[in-house]
């Protein structure tokens, strides 16, 4: 028979990263009521880093669903058409695409800066006190009891367990794939790490 009394600690998950995946996990796991902290390398939230992006109809859901769409659809401007040239300046695409995307799902693609959406995705957190700045990573400990991430300065986060969000060099998912390694010798390929 399962146990009907809380657990003596609350479960509590370690972020990785503050980048579009970190934050938008905090939103999330901030409205279900679970305890957690965001790690971030970079003492900026929202750097001059990366290009546009674009916001399709499922990803505007998700957006909505944690209440800061319409702050972002006010900062864009519609696309209607999309038009692409050869070098000699002829259009070669003349697409009313994106007014096909609206008239299908309800919704427009959203192109921004990536800055104005890391922003916006912090300007909108409940609780931005989970939010850690200046931490750098160094080590991931995991036993029967949970995990322990320890960073640059001698700091230690527990948890029960960590999300990497640390982007697409991420150093969590090495550190991950050593341990799966030390637990089943090549389980992790070094092909499957190139990928």
């Amino acid at each position: 028979m399962a146990s009907t009394t809380a657990p003596e600690t609350p479960f509590r998950v370690v972020i990785v990263g503050a980048g579009l995946a970190g934050l938008a996990a905090s939103h999330c796991l901030q409205r279900a009521g679970i305890d957690h902290v965001v790690l971030e390398k970079r003492t900026d939230i929202a750097p001059q880093l990366g290009a546009s992006i674009a916001i399709f109809p499922n990803g505007a859901r998700i957006l909505h669903q944690i209440g800061c769409l319409r702050a972002l659809e006010e900062s864009c401007v519609p696309l209607n058409r999309w038009w692409s040239r050869g070098p000699d300046g002829k259009a070669i695409i003349n697409s009313s695409f994106f007014n096909f995307v609206k008239e299908n799902h309800g919704q427009d693609i959203l192109l921004l800066e990536r800055r104005q959406l890391l922003q916006t995705l912090y300007d909108y957190l409940p609780d931005k006190s989970r939010l850690r700045v200046g931490c750098e990573v160094k080590t991931i400990k995991q036993d029967k009891d949970g995990v322990e991430v320890i960073l640059a300065d001698g700091t230690v986060e527990k948890g029960d367990m960590v999300l990497g969000a640390d982007g697409v060099r991420s150093p969590v998912r090495s550190m991950m794939w050593e341990h799966a390694n030390k637990k089943t010798p090549g389980l992790i390929t070094a092909e499957e790490k190139r990928k």
